[in-house]
């Protein structure tokens, strides 16, 4: 697995948001699946989730490691994993909030990466629940249609083993 941490993303806006990318070690254009959560994307990733037990979805923990998904599962799948964190937290710029207007610009970065085959889907829980259900809901514009398009175009295809 190649590890990429703290990539810094400008957004429309010129505020810098940090990233982390998971990817296989192998050359190749791959579906990626984005996580993004208030909770520091430091202890989202393999290395953190590798030294606590699985946890149940009811337990305390599962909203930390756990959270942004399993990266090991999700890269040996074939996947890219990218971690984002939110604007206004740890090692991100700027004060929380547009985050409808981040994850457009996010996935749309995502899509330009060379390890990217244009299709992303997002996982986890919390801030990825509320943003697809505003979107849900009638957010209006070529954004929010996107960015659905593209998210529910790749999470058809998502079955881990």
């Amino acid at each position: 697995m190649i590890e990429e941490r703290d990539i810094i993303v400008a957004m429309r806006d010129g505020t810098r948001l940090a990233v982390d990318v998971y990817r296989p070690d192998a050359p190749g254009r791959y579906p990626v699946l984005y996580a993004s959560a208030l909770h520091n994307k430091d202890i989202q990733g393999p290395d953190i989730a590798d030294i606590l037990p699985p946890q149940p979805a009811h337990a305390p923990l599962w909203f930390g490691p756990i959270e942004a998904g399993d990266t090991r599962r999700f890269i040996a799948s074939g996947y890219v994993h990218v971690i984002a964190q939110p604007r206004g937290s740890a090692k991100s710029e700027g004060h929380y909030g547009h985050e409808d207007t981040d994850h457009y610009d996010l996935i749309e970065w995502i899509t330009q990466q060379s390890w990217s085959n244009g299709k992303v889907g997002m996982v986890g829980i919390g801030v990825r629940r509320r943003t697809m259900a505003r979107r849900r809901a009638g957010t209006s514009g070529a954004e929010s249609h996107l960015s659905v398009r593209r998210v529910q175009r790749v999470w058809r295809h998502v079955r881990l083993p």
